[in-house]
């Protein structure tokens, strides 16, 4: 009973305190590197949260267009995600999210009655026969705090690059974007 017990509380102790983290671009810096900084209030509670991303250097972004072809997308960005804790200047990590800056927008998203970050992704689609030609397409999607958790929900189905679709219209026309300032920091 007692190690029945034990490993309850261990659960449980292991579940609900997240690492508490007091510097997000210290957090997992690499020495020598330049990273980028946004910070913004996901959830719309007043408290700030911050998306941290390394800065790429020119060799890995010549490499990366080399490697991807024709839809690279320099503003196609992985942040790590620290979550604000009130007032105290705090944060706890929550993995990672993927954000296209010059097309996103925080706010209210109707589809899941929360606020969080819309944004698209741009991709080659081939048909699952393997034939053919892949055809760009592009698929509008949110992120959202769940339980002190990122949450990805796909508010469309893919669609053409060059079809109107509503809801990309809703949230990423260019009068509802949202203009991302992005801080460069070294540690």
């Amino acid at each position: 009973m007692k190690k029945i017990l034990f490993l309850f509380l261990a659960t449980m102790c292991c579940t609900t305190y997240a690492q508490v983290i007091h510097d997000p671009i210290k957090d997992g810096a690499r020495t020598g590197r330049a990273y980028l900084k946004w910070e913004l209030d996901i959830k719309h509670d007043g408290i700030n949260d911050v998306l941290v991303t390394e800065k790429p250097t020119q060799e890995e972004l010549k490499e990366k267009k080399d490697e991807e072809g024709v839809i690279f997308n320099p503003n196609y960005l992985s942040f790590a995600v620290y979550l604000g804790l009130g007032k105290s200047g705090n944060y706890t990590s929550d993995g990672g999210i993927l954000v296209d800056i010059s097309q996103c927008y925080v706010g209210y998203v109707e589809e899941v009655k929360q606020y969080g970050i819309v944004t698209v992704e741009e991709r080659e689609v081939t048909a699952p026969s393997g034939k053919g030609r892949p055809v760009p397409m592009k698929q509008v999607y949110c992120y959202t705090v769940q339980g002190g958790h990122m949450k990805r929900t796909d508010l469309t189905p893919l669609f053409g690059i060059d079809e109107k679709n509503p809801t990309c219209d809703k949230y990423l026309s260019e009068s509802k974007r949202t203009k991302v300032q992005l801080q460069e920091v070294t540690p």
